[in-house]
């Protein structure tokens, strides 16, 4: 579906004290763009995806972007991001990119991103079809996991992804050495049962650990849900499924955008 941007929506203007430029409003309408063809394999093929971070914080409190922010993220039940992404390569139109840590040796996190692009682009075509964005834009899909209603488990869960991100940090600290290295390494191996390999890419592989990790649990198991890994640096990800289970179309700049309602 092709969106219509209303007369002067590209016009630089002044929101809560902050000046948005016309560039930046260009950025926004590229990642609106690539937003709506996410949003057209979604209703599609029948999965379902939400706002959430400082999208879903945008849509609340400013019907829209933030006016400070440059960037969209949204989740998917962990269930819909796989099925969307076992697809994705082939019906996404020409020119779109899926960029994960099984893609991309760069990503060490478990967050995939859609791109418009891989690089700058000033063909009147790229122009013609962003808005006269000419640099590539994406948006942020988080995968949203089943957490464990039970303390222990929970505490174990976080162990485990604490485990797996130390390895791929040490093999990256040139400081750390070898010994320490392959001890840290063989005793998450003999934890979670997970082969690494020391030729390959280890932060890729610690990052793959990390993401099978944040995806052992099923809604048969737990009654919660959330983003595992950050609960290893801030507090609790655990929020009710019911937060979750019915969503709503929220105002979001001319357009309206699906946000949880918990």
């Amino acid at each position: 579906m092709e969106l219509n941007f209303p007369d002067g929506w590209f016009d630089a203007e002044e929101r809560d004290g902050f000046l948005i430029s016309e560039e930046m409003k260009r950025a926004w309408a590229a990642q609106l763009e690539t937003l709506q063809v996410i949003s057209d394999i979604c209703d599609q093929y029948g999965f379902h995806y939400f706002a959430y971070w400082g999208t879903l914080l945008g849509a609340v409190r400013h019907r829209g972007f933030v006016p400070w922010d440059d960037d969209m993220d949204i989740g998917m039940l962990r269930q819909d991001l796989t099925r969307f992404l076992s697809i994705a390569k082939e019906v996404l139109p020409e020119g779109y990119y899926i960029r994960s840590w099984q893609n991309d040796p760069y990503t060490d996190q478990i967050i995939v991103r859609v791109i418009n692009g891989d690089k700058i682009d000033f063909s009147k075509e790229h122009l013609d079809k962003y808005h006269g964005c000419p640099y590539a834009v994406g948006i942020d899909i988080f995968p949203i996991d089943w957490i464990p209603d039970d303390e222990e488990e929970y505490e174990l869960q976080i162990q485990l992804l604490d485990m797996a991100m130390a390895v791929g940090n040490a093999w990256e600290n040139d400081e750390v050495c070898i010994a320490d290295k392959r001890y840290l390494t063989v005793e998450t191996e003999k934890v979670t049962g997970y082969h690494f390999d020391e030729t390959g890419n280890m932060k890729t592989q610690s990052t793959q650990l990390v993401d099978a990790i944040s995806a052992m649990y099923g809604p048969s198991d737990t009654n919660s849900l959330g983003i595992p890994v950050r609960g290893t640096y801030t507090i609790d990800q655990r929020l009710p499924k019911e937060c979750f289970t019915t969503l709503i179309m929220q105002p979001f700049e001319f357009t309206k955008i699906p946000i949880p309602i918990g």
